[in-house]
């Protein structure tokens, strides 16, 4: 059980982690943005949750490659920065979740100063009034990417039964 709990504690440490830090950097871009204009702060959030979700894929290829193991066997501590990196991949969260954790919170956050009409500052009121409804977004992109590939894994094994048919057919 303790080592359950530890595992669940650093999970958590993990999202506490990663939602402030992509917080930080997207309230900061968001209230700079808005200071332009609230569709180029809108426009900025779109843009962020974009390179989150394509930084969780590309993170997942490149820990299943065979390109990472190359290069850690050509590092001068192998073995430690193996342990390092299956330590990490071991306690890994999907940034896409840690995504849809921070959008859900900004969702409740955002509704609980409206209907409690609470007074924000204008740099805080502007970041809500621009991602209140990213989580949608949020989801609307993960589904399209999933169907996106998944498309394309359908279209393979088509392309391949295609292949093996034209040639059975040609004997």
């Amino acid at each position: 059980m303790s080592n359950k709990m530890k595992r669940i504690g650093k999970y958590l440490t993990y999202a506490v982690l990663t939602n402030t830090i992509y917080g930080f950097i997207l309230y900061f871009l968001v209230t700079w943005l808005a200071r332009h204009s609230l569709l180029y702060a809108y426009i900025g959030n779109l843009v962020m949750v974009a390179l989150g979700l394509a930084a969780d894929v590309f993170l997942l290829k490149y820990f299943a490659s065979q390109k990472i193991v190359a290069e850690i066997k050509k590092e001068k501590n192998a073995e430690q920065n193996y342990r390092v990196l299956h330590w990490y991949i071991d306690n890994y969260i999907s940034f896409k979740a840690m995504l849809y954790l921070f959008y859900a919170f900004l969702l409740i956050a955002s509704h609980i100063i409206n209907f409690g009409n609470i007074i924000v500052r204008e740099n805080l009121n502007n970041f809500l009034r621009t991602t209140d409804y990213s989580i949608l977004i949020v989801i609307a992109f993960d589904e399209f990417i999933e169907r996106f590939s998944q498309g394309r894994r359908n279209a393979g094994i088509a392309l391949e039964k295609l292949k093996k048919n034209w040639t059975d057919h040609q004997d």
